[in-house]
């Protein structure tokens, strides 16, 4: 769990190794590329233990060589896709869409799929997006429309929503969450057509399966989770830069369902 954030920034990318039975040693293999950090101790005696700091080129080399095998034995922690990514990550959504399982999510503001075209197209024109960009989210738009009917289809999904109040909305703004094409362009609504929008989302609690829960914090301002029930999770950072991490590990992702912040995004 702490290292969470680490992750959010994309710089690390984690691995797990399955089914380790040691209940006797411990081994440390830090490795950079011009220095290493190699250690052992038995377990719960830290203290009493060896380790060794160095940069000495041919034992650089063996170590960098054991961190290799190490990462050949490991599984991906979780599956993270950049912009660069964006048709693995297409994909993803694909079979998410086909995937049974009821959702539960906590939105940095609103749902796309609840939007009207007339309302989204203003909201746009507004931005000064250019007609291919218009042409694109309105396609993205229509994309969610249909995964979100075929997931209604078999499971539930209960979106938790904070509704920003006038004042909260004038000091901070609020943007359209185009994450899912890894649209990095900030789209801010007027206060009117977050309303607009807003109505919208609720209207659409008419569809089956479909539910919204008002909560009382905004706990992130530009993270959106998801969680499908007894499978994986989905963190997806909105901004700077736009990153999407498919956990599936059953610890992890339990920690992430279980997860109640302390501190709120401010």
């Amino acid at each position: 769990e702490s290292w969470i954030p680490i992750y959010m920034t994309g710089q690390v990318s984690p691995y797990y190794l399955k089914e380790v039975k040691n209940s006797v040693y411990n081994h440390l293999n830090y490795v950079s590329g011009s220095a290493f950090l190699a250690g052992e101790c038995i377990k719960g005696y830290h203290n009493r233990g060896k380790y060794y700091l160095s940069n000495n080129r041919t034992e650089l080399d063996y170590y960098k060589g054991k961190a290799n095998l190490l990462l050949k034995k490991a599984s991906s922690l979780m599956d993270i896709y950049r912009s660069e990514d964006i048709d693995g990550y297409k994909k993803f959504l694909d079979d998410d869409s086909n995937t049974t399982g009821n959702r539960r999510r906590i939105f940095s503001y609103l749902p796309l799929f609840t939007i009207s075209k007339n309302l989204l197209t203003e909201i746009l024109i507004n931005n000064n997006v250019n007609e291919s960009d218009i042409d694109k989210i309105l396609k993205y738009r229509q994309s969610e429309i249909n995964n979100t009917k075929k997931i209604l289809k078999n499971s539930r999904i209960c979106d938790n929503i904070y509704k920003l109040t006038e004042e909260e909305f004038m000091e901070e703004g609020a943007y359209l969450v185009l994450d899912n094409i890894f649209y990095d362009k900030k789209i801010k609504y007027t206060y009117q057509q977050y309303l607009e929008h807003l109505k919208c989302s609720v209207e659409y609690t008419k569809n089956n399966n479909y539910d919204i829960n008002f909560i009382d914090d905004q706990v992130f301002k530009n993270i959106t989770i998801s969680m499908i029930e007894d499978k994986y999770v989905v963190l997806s950072k909105s901004f700077n830069p736009i990153i999407h991490f498919v956990i599936r590990h059953p610890k992890l992702v339990k920690a992430i369902e279980e997860f109640n912040p302390l501190v709120r995004d401010n």
